[in-house]
C-alpha cells in the first residue's frame, strides 16, 4: 500500500518508539529494492530484528521522509546501492550483525 509522507513518518516513528532505543540506534534508508537492501546489504534478520518497510507515493516523498529522520531525529541513514529513484522507505534498529 502506497502511503503519504506524514503516514510513513508516523508509522516508522511509532515503530521506533515501540521497539525502543534512541533514534541514533536506528538506520533509515530508501531504495527501489528495499527488501534486498534490508536482508542482503544490511544483514537484517527477517525474524528477530526490529525493522519496518513502507512504500511512498513517489521517490521525492521517500527522500523527504529520509531527510526528516536524518536531519530532525538524527538517525543513521542512506540510499540503498545509491538508488535515488526508489520509493520504498525502510528502517531497522542497528545491532552487532547489521551493516551498519
Amino acid at each position: 500500500m502506497v502511503k503519504s509522507k506524514e503516514q510513513i513518518i508516523e508509522d516508522i516513528r511509532g515503530h521506533m518508539q515501540k521497539r525502543g532505543g534512541a533514534y541514533g540506534d536506528w538506520f533509515v534508508g530508501i531504495g527501489s529494492k528495499a527488501r534486498e537492501c534490508l536482508f542482503e546489504e544490511h544483514h537484517v534478520k527477517k525474524v528477530g530484528d526490529h525493522w519496518i518497510l513502507r512504500r511512498a507515493d513517489s521517490p521525492r516523498t521517500a527522500r523527504d521522509v529520509l531527510d526528516y529522520f536524518a536531519n530532525i531525529l538524527a538517525t543513521d541513514y542512506g540510499d540503498c546501492t545509491a538508488d535515488h529513484a526508489g520509493s520504498a522507505v525502510y528502517a531497522y534498529r542497528k545491532s552487532g550483525h547489521t551493516q551498519p
